[in-house]
């Protein structure tokens, strides 16, 4: 059977390629995979330090014939990993490090979830104080949240899933904010190592990444060494597999009027046909238990309360840990904005970032608003009739 296939995309941080290649080189099995360096053009050497790996069972430099950037780069990566025939195929960075054990938790991934295609990718790890103790070391979660921190996927979900919807232009804020966006809209998951299998350690000279906003970036969870173990499934941010129905969280559809969501919890303030919970939403609490809900969708629906702040603070109690917040409301510039009389604000892209830790708006003013409800923030749109169209996760 032929080893792993790992891409790595790679620009001008030689410093911090170097303490990847070490981390990488303390890999068990990193003797059986097939290493492809995508090299951005103008470091030579970066470039001379890929061509002297021997770790590897194969190693193979790419040099770009032009720079692809930061939204380019990995989706050329990964077609380079899956030319090589590779059912499976990892993709890392010149600034992320690995623990020694992460082949063997991409090998046990691979395997037992190849069958499940709800499961679009594995994940090595995520942000900052997303799992802040991490739990069992040998443990994988499914999640709704899908963290770039060297992940992994299998052939056909890179076709299908990935390949020909990937954003290339900051339509969609980047590759990996789409990703989660798709994730979001197609209800599927990935699987992650709480005990985070990667580090990011870019602190400097990074597209995306300040030093101010660095520390948010590394995993608590991280440890460079772990046993050999048999890794396992546990229950967390998502349903684990084969729970039982009663145990799946609620997923709730706030003003849903007369387009009613089957299978969800349909709300509005007036009781119209179908509707299970009639309710006013500036009337708190509402009438949900804490955590119950994995998903709450609020289309149409924030620009007409009158109390937004206790809505978000309402939405996060209600939701579980990672669950999603699907919120469109009116575009300030919206004609429509003004036509209805009962609007009572209009939003931009930036307006929820009072939630959203590492902010400007969060740094300033989230004490007030946000008052320990935080979300992050997976991406914003704007739909053609000039609603705003924001998917966060509660954190």
């Amino acid at each position: 059977m032929a080893g792993p296939v790992i891409a790595l995309t790679v620009h001008n941080r030689p410093a911090y390629l170097k303490q990847v290649l070490e981390s990488w080189a303390m890999v068990r099995g990193i003797g059986r995979a097939e290493v492809i360096f995508a090299c951005e053009p103008g470091c030579d050497e970066t470039v001379a330090l890929c061509d002297q790996v021997t770790f590897a069972r194969k190693a193979t430099t790419i040099v770009n014939r032009e720079r692809y950037g930061v939204l380019g780069n990995p989706w050329h990566a990964m077609e380079s990993a899956f030319a090589t025939g590779a059912p499976f195929a990892i993709l890392g960075e010149d600034d992320i490090t690995v623990a020694d054990d992460v082949l063997e938790m991409f090998a046990f991934a691979q395997r037992g979830y190849e069958g499940d295609s709800d499961v679009v990718a594995v994940c090595a790890g995520g942000y900052g104080e997303e799992y802040p103790d991490g739990g069992e070391p040998d443990a994988l979660i499914r999640d709704p949240h899908f963290s770039p921190i060297v992940w992994g996927t299998w052939k056909d979900r890179w076709e299908n899933f990935f390949r020909s919807t990937w954003d290339f232009t900051y339509a969609s804020r980047g590759w990996d904010w789409n990703v989660n966006r798709l994730i979001a809209e197609q209800g599927k998951h990935v699987v992650i190592a709480p005990c985070s299998r990667s580090l990011h350690i870019g602190e400097h000279g990074g597209t995306h990444c300040a030093p101010d906003f660095y520390p948010q970036t590394v995993a608590a969870s991280f440890r460079e060494h772990y046993d050999p173990g048999p890794f396992h499934e546990v229950p967390g941010r998502w349903p684990p597999a084969g729970a039982p129905q009663e145990a799946v969280p609620a997923r709730i559809c706030l003003g849903a009027g007369s387009v009613l969501e089957d299978g969800w919890v349909n709300h509005d303030i007036v009781a119209l046909p179908g509707i299970d919970v009639v309710h006013d939403l500036d009337v708190f609490p509402w009438p949900w238990e804490d955590g119950c809900a994995s998903r709450i969708k609020a289309h149409d629906v924030f620009e007409h309360v009158r109390q937004p702040l206790p809505f978000m603070r309402e939405a996060w109690r209600v939701l579980a840990p990672g669950g999603i917040l699907d919120l469109q409301a009116v575009h300030h510039a919206s004609p429509n904005y003004h036509r209805d009389p009962d609007h009572q604000r209009g939003l931009e892209e930036m307006s929820l970032d009072y939630w959203v830790p590492g902010t400007y708006l969060n740094e300033r003013y989230g004490a007030a608003y946000a008052r320990g409800c935080h979300f992050a923030k997976l991406s914003v749109t704007q739909t053609p009739g000039m609603d705003l169209a924001f998917l966060l996760k509660k954190i």
